[in-house]
């Protein structure tokens, strides 16, 4: 853009032929009167680049004439110009002199002439001040910063300098120089040294009046009635509630008047929930003599154990917010009221600061220090509690100290002894001008680090442990999945295996691994209201005896009832204390259920009897009697008393289309049984049955779709109820009496080892070692492409969902091996059973995979997240050769 803009003239011949009739040619149109024409031979009209400063307004007809410019018009076009002024009478007509701005007048020098008019003065250039430093200038700002510790603002304003300089200079000069060993010199003009003290302590007495002043003003503008009244909205507040004596007067009065709790908080326009927390944690008449020294040790203890509230409200026999809100007043008061200061007492900011620059401030005042152990730390500590007890914190801390200083605590201990010095603490000065504590060796820190501990910071960190260990992260069952891989499931080898799988147990360790390659979970399914409604009426009847309750809620075990239970009345009142409330709140959870008759449902537990009766009515054939002993009246009262025939009779029926062995009541001429063709199911269909049901219980859809996708819902769940529950239902134990009789199928006699474990067979056997990690490690084959993908799908896409990684990874599986025993002919399978079967991988397959191709997580150190390390991964190339 030109930086000039001038009226247009009538003479625009001259414009268009000194500069075209381009757009910047209209724009420019000259207003020049002959003696600026003639100036302009000498001075050249100025352009200015969009970058530089504003441009100047300038009236009509006037234009800027610079001389520092770059040059515009050729000898030429100044020629064309003077002829064109000399033929043109009118140009002389205008007779304004140029304006010219301030700046360009400064910039131009003029000659002095009495003609000469009078020009505003340029403004002063800006001078860069450089300070002057001396040592005595030093050593008066470490005095007011160090001894006194005035702020840097206040320090400036003393010593007449920027408040950035002053701390600039101490940063980056007077700092480095007292590290390497600088002593500042005595400061001769004392007179002066006081007077800066006495000024910053008024410049520092009225900014903390001002501060007081503005806080103030704040606080009265925040307090102040607003005049468009807000609407009162019933609810809690992020902000803490402050109880006063009033409050505290009004609810026991209301309390004490029979109001309800929603009365009462209406009335105080406070939640209710706030009123009765208040009332059952504080002001309850009963807890004024309950808590006695012997309560307040076993609240303790409880809290030290770990045990949740409800569990100590329980022991105690008092409501749980009680023990909480007692507990968090112990934490408070941490040291006797006679020995608390009074508001005269408490010392000053800059009191405490030089307490604490002089070492004599008390630990035990402050609040307590939060520190970070290390896992072998950490490790350390559980070892040493079990070896001298929760009691002994003395010998686990001198023991902890004594296994990580080693010789250099010993020696720290005996030159202690001779010299009579605490090598604990910190010296006021460095004993080398280079040695500083940023710059310490790192057994030095770690040294003062390990005595700093205290056994109160080792009994808080045992008490974390502690409640984490019911915990498994990702990474600790990662390192739990290589430790099993590399070392065996043998009984000496979980001890090796729990060092390397966080704070863990050996035992915690055995567990959870069945738990991982063996999972048992039946009924995840949530229960339905007419579910709710049986329960409730069976509790009634038979109370906490859930094994009996069992029998009669449909498909729910005993640990699925007391579950249910405990989740159904974890916000209800203790029963133990107050039994008609809780009974009455029972009620009004029954109410609110619609009601309907309880029917009788075939579980796989009746299934299962039905199966057992028509299979003792097979085998006494012939021997009728009086009784009716082995007809269908019979078999009904031992699948349930009470059942009638038409159920037992449907259900029989709907069984016999997929059994492999039928057995035949004693009437069969009076049974409705017609002969079917069986349908059976091979070794490895019922083996990922078993494996679909223990990783997703009873959702037939789910089974279906990714383990059995070529057969029906229906079959499934047909072959389910006449299957054994053996390989489903199996413990800890008989797990580990499987895996362990052998390496490989080869190896076992199933026969044999069905014989020592009472109610199994040769098949539910097998199927449980060929579903192990054992046998699936051993069989299933994967491909370096299948590898890369595996980690692709878990670190880019899907993360720790094992089940939609499983879905991208497909293998074969045979349906020819049929049951044992039971070897139909040949002829009667389809050509679809003859030929291998397509079915994915399971999603523990590829976690187990995905724990031989990551790099093991060492047990030194924390433990690192495996998807947050996924970019430093490597892979095996032992595992990926071909």
């Amino acid at each position: 853009m030109l930086g000039i803009r001038c009226r247009r003239t009538p003479w625009s011949s001259f414009s268009s032929t000194l500069l075209g009739t381009g757009s910047v040619g209209r724009r420019l149109t000259l207003g020049l009167t002959p003696e600026s024409i003639h100036t302009s031979r000498c001075c050249r009209i100025s352009t200015r680049s969009r970058h530089s400063d504003p441009l100047l307004v300038l009236p009509p007809n006037h234009t800027r004439i610079e001389g520092p410019t770059p040059r515009l018009f050729s000898r030429r076009q100044q020629q064309q110009f003077s002829t064109q002024v000399a033929s043109s009478p009118e140009l002389h007509t205008h007779n304004i002199s140029p304006v010219v701005s301030p700046i360009q007048r400064a910039r131009t020098k003029k000659p002095t002439t009495a003609a000469s008019t009078t020009t505003s003065a340029a403004p002063a250039p800006v001078v860069k001040i450089f300070h002057q430093w001396d040592p005595q200038m030093d050593a008066t700002i470490l005095t007011l910063h160090k001894e006194h510790y005035f702020d840097w603002r206040t320090i400036a304003k003393v010593i007449d300098r920027p408040h950035t300089t002053a701390y600039y200079r101490y940063l980056r000069n007077i700092q480095p120089a007292l590290e390497q060993g600088w002593v500042p010199p005595q400061i001769k003009d004392q007179d002066r040294l006081k007077r800066l003290i006495s000024e910053a302590s008024r410049i520092s007495e009225e900014s903390r009046a001002l501060t007081a002043q503005a806080a103030a003003q704040r606080r009265a503008v925040n307090s102040a009635p607003s005049k468009t009244p807000e609407k009162k909205v019933r609810g809690s507040s992020n902000k803490r509630r402050v109880w006063t004596a009033d409050m505290d007067r009004r609810i026991t009065e209301l309390v004490e008047g029979g109001k309800t709790w929603p009365e009462i908080g209406e009335i105080l326009s406070i939640p209710y929930s706030s009123c009765y927390t208040r009332w059952f944690s504080t002001l309850d008449p009963g807890l004024k003599n309950f808590w006695t020294e012997e309560a307040i040790e076993r609240l303790k203890e409880l809290v030290k154990q770990g045990a949740s509230w409800k569990e100590i409200g329980h022991d105690l026999k008092i409501r749980p917010i009680a023990c909480r809100t007692k507990f968090s007043l112990l934490g408070k008061v941490s040291t006797p009221l006679s020995t608390v200061a009074t508001s005269i007492d408490i010392p000053s900011k800059r009191q405490m600061r030089q307490k604490i620059s002089a070492g004599k401030t008390n630990t035990d005042a402050r609040s307590p220090k939060v520190m970070t152990f290390s896992e072998k730390e950490s490790r350390l500590i559980v070892q040493l509690v079990g070896k001298h007890g929760q009691d002994r914190w003395d010998l686990v801390l001198s023991d902890f100290q004594l296994q990580l200083l080693g010789s250099s605590a010993e020696k720290t201990s005996s030159s202690t002894l001779e010299t009579g010095q605490d090598h604990t603490s910190l010296p006021n000065e460095p004993h080398s001008p280079g040695l500083t504590e940023a710059k310490a060796p790192r057994s030095t820190i770690s040294r003062r680090r390990i005595q700093s501990i205290t056994a109160a910071l080792l009994e808080h960190q045992y008490i974390r442990l502690s409640r984490n260990k019911a915990i498994w992260t990702f990474d600790q069952e990662t390192r739990l999945i290589q430790q099993v891989l590399r070392r065996g499931t043998d009984d000496g080898a979980w001890e090796e295996i729990a060092q390397h799988s966080g704070f863990h147990s050996p035992a915690e360790c055995r567990s959870h691994w069945k738990q991982l390659d063996m999972p048992v979970r039946l009924n995840p399914t949530p229960w339905g209201r007419v579910e709710q409604t049986s329960f409730w009426s069976l509790w009634r009847q038979f109370g906490s005896d859930f094994k009996k309750i069992s029998r009669f809620c449909l498909h729910r075990s005993e640990e699925d009832c007391r579950q249910f239970f405990e989740h159904a009345t974890r916000n209800l009142p203790d029963p133990t204390l107050e039994p008609d409330e809780f009974s009455q709140k029972i009620q009004e959870i029954q109410d609110g259920l619609p009601f309907e008759r309880q029917k009788h449902f075939f579980t796989k537990e009746r299934s299962l009897r039905l199966q057992r009766a028509m299979k003792r009515a097979g085998m006494h054939i012939g021997k009728r009697n009086s009784s009716g002993y082995g007809g269908w009246e019979w078999v009904a009262q031992l699948v349930q008393p009470g059942m009638a025939v038409a159920p037992c009779v449907e259900h029989w029926n709907y069984l016999r289309k997929n059994m492999d062995v039928i057995y035949g009541p004693l009437e069969e001429g009076k049974t409705e049984i017609k002969p079917t063709e069986t349908n059976c199911w091979s070794h490895e269909e019922i083996k990922l049955l078993d494996q679909g049901i223990r990783d997703l219980s009873s959702c037939w859809k789910e089974i279906q779709q990714r383990y059995l996708p070529w057969r029906t819902m229906p079959a499934i769940r047909q072959r389910w109820l006449t299957m054994s529950d053996r390989s489903l239902l199996v413990n800890e134990e008989e797990y580990y009496k499987i895996i362990g009789a052998g390496s490989s199928v080869d190896e076992i006699d199933f026969d044999a080892l069905a014989k020592t474990m009472r109610g199994w067979k040769r098949s539910p056997c097998r199927r449980v070692f060929e579903t192990s990690y054992k046998h699936l490690i051993a069989h299933t084959r994967w491909t370096p492409e299948e590898d890369h993908l595996l980690i692709r799908k878990v670190l880019e896409e899907h993360g720790r969902d094992w089940n939609a990684v499983a879905k991208h990874f497909q293998g074969v599986q045979t349906a020819r091996a049929t049951l044992f025993g039971h070897t139909p002919a040949t002829s009667s399978l389809s050509p679809f059973y003859l030929e291998g079967l397509r079915v994915q991988k399971t999603a523990w397959q590829c976690r187990l995979r995905w724990s031989q191709l990551v790099e093991p997580l060492m047990s030194e150190g924390p433990a690192l997240s495996v998807t947050q390390k996924s970019r430093a991964l490597r892979l095996s190339k032992k595992l990926l050769q071909v």
